[in-house]
C-alpha cells in the first residue's frame, strides 16, 4: 500500500514540472529610452573693441549686441565692451587679432586689405557707396562673399559688414568754405585710404586714435576731423571746432571681425549667435544713425557750429580725388571699381 501511495506521489510531481515547462514566459518591459543631454558650450568671454565712446549710436548698438549674443548663446558667451579705443588703435587690435586675441573689433572694412584679400581696401574709398541700400546688396554677392574667405584664411573672419553710417562730414577749426580750402590742412584720419584721398585732396593727414582728436584739436597737432555727425558730437568736439563742412564723401561700412580659429571653435550654435547678433546690431546702428543726424547737427549749432554746404561742384572734385586713391593700391584688381558696382547692378 505504501508502494503505491509513493508512485502515485511520484507520478503527480512529474506531471507538475511537465506543465511548469510549458507555461508562456511573458516578455519583459521595454525599457523607456534615456534622452542624452547635449554637451553643454564651452564657455568663452569675448571683448568687443570700438573707437566710438557712449552717446554715439556705435554704443548703443554694441550693448544690444551683448545683449543678443549672451541670450542665444544662453550664456556661454560673455561679451565685454570697451570702447574708445580702450584695448589700443584698430590697427594694433586687429593685428592682435591675427596672433589669437579673443577680441572682436569693429573695424572699417577698408581696414582688412592687408590681411589676405587687397580688393576689401576698395569698400572703404570715398564715394564708391553712395547707400546702405548699396552696401547691404554687396554684402549678398559672391564677390564679397570670396573676399570674406580669403581673409578668413589668412585668421581673420568677417561676422558682417552691414553697419553703415550717415555720411562723413569735415570739421575744422577755421571755415572750409571749398574743396580748395583743404590745402595744407592737418586732417585727422583712421586708414591708410583716407590718408591717400586727403594727400590727393592737397590736405595734410594725421593719423591718430580718435580718442586723442580732442587734444589734437585743441593743440593744433591737427585742424580737421572727418567723421560721421554722430560721432564728432559724441566727443564733445564742438567745444574745440566750430566749423562742419557738408562733404558727404563716405559711408564707411564697419564691419566685426575675430580670430578665425577661435570662430571655428565655437559651437554652431555660439556661431550662429555671434554672426546674427552681428547682423542685428548692424541694422540697428545703420537705423539709429539715419533717425539721429538732424539731432546731432541741431545740438552742434546750439553749441556755436556753423555747417558750410559744399556745390556740386566741390563735391565732383572730391569724387575725382577719390578716384586717384584707386590706383595708389595696385594690389587690387585694376578693375575692382567695375566689379563692385556690376555686382550691386550699377
Amino acid at each position: 500500500m505504501k508502494k503505491i501511495i509513493a508512485l502515485i506521489l511520484a507520478m503527480l510531481m512529474m506531471l507538475s514540472l511537465a506543465a511548469c515547462g510549458t507555461q508562456k514566459t511573458e516578455p519583459a518591459a521595454a525599457a523607456e529610452p534615456t534622452e542624452v543631454a547635449e554637451p553643454a558650450d564651452t564657455p568663452i568671454t569675448l571683448k568687443v573693441s570700438f573707437a566710438e565712446t557712449q552717446g554715439d549710436p556705435k554704443y548703443d548698438a554694441m550693448v544690444a549686441f551683448k545683449d543678443y549674443v549672451e541670450e542665444n548663446s544662453e550664456g556661454s558667451i560673455t561679451i565685454e565692451l570697451y570702447p574708445g579705443n580702450e584695448l589700443g588703435a584698430n590697427a594694433d587690435v586687429c593685428e592682435s587679432i591675427t596672433q589669437g586675441a579673443n577680441i572682436i573689433l569693429s573695424n572699417a572694412g577698408d581696414g582688412l586689405g592687408d590681411y589676405g584679400d587687397p580688393n576689401f581696401t576698395a569698400v572703404g574709398i570715398f564715394y564708391t557707396f553712395q547707400s546702405a541700400d548699396e552696401v547691404n546688396k554687396f554684402n549678398e554677392t559672391d564677390l564679397f562673399k570670396e573676399m570674406c574667405a580669403n581673409v578668413a584664411a589668412n585668421g581673420v573672419t568677417v561676422l558682417s559688414m552691414n553697419w553703415v553710417t550717415t555720411p562723413r562730414q569735415i570739421m575744422s577749426v577755421k571755415p572750409l568754405e571749398c574743396y580748395e580750402d583743404l590745402a595744407d590742412v592737418l586732417v585727422r584720419v583712421p586708414a591708410s585710404t583716407y590718408a591717400t584721398f586727403f594727400s590727393a585732396a592737397g590736405a595734410s593727414p594725421v593719423t591718430m586714435p580718435f580718442a586723442d582728436v580732442y587734444t589734437g584739436l585743441e593743440t593744433g597737432l591737427v585742424e580737421a576731423v572727418e567723421a560721421p555727425l554722430g560721432t564728432l558730437c559724441a566727443y564733445n568736439l564742438f567745444e574745440v571746432a566750430k566749423y562742419v563742412s557738408i562733404s558727404n564723401h563716405c559711408l564707411a561700412p564697419a564691419l566685426l571681425c575675430m580670430n578665425t580659429d577661435i570662430f571655428n571653435s565655437l559651437s554652431e550654435k555660439q556661431q550662429n549667435a555671434l554672426v546674427e547678433g552681428s547682423k542685428y546690431a548692424g541694422d540697428l546702428y545703420t537705423q539709429i544713425c539715419a533717425d539721429t543726424t538732424a539731432d546731432y547737427r541741431a545740438t552742434m549749432e546750439a553749441n556755436g557750429v556753423t555747417f558750410i554746404e559744399w556745390t556740386d561742384a566741390d563735391i565732383e572734385k572730391m569724387v575725382a580725388a577719390a578716384k586717384e586713391v584707386y590706383a595708389a593700391y595696385p594690389a587690387m584688381d585694376a578693375d575692382i571699381y567695375e566689379q563692385i558696382m556690376a555686382s550691386i547692378g550699377k
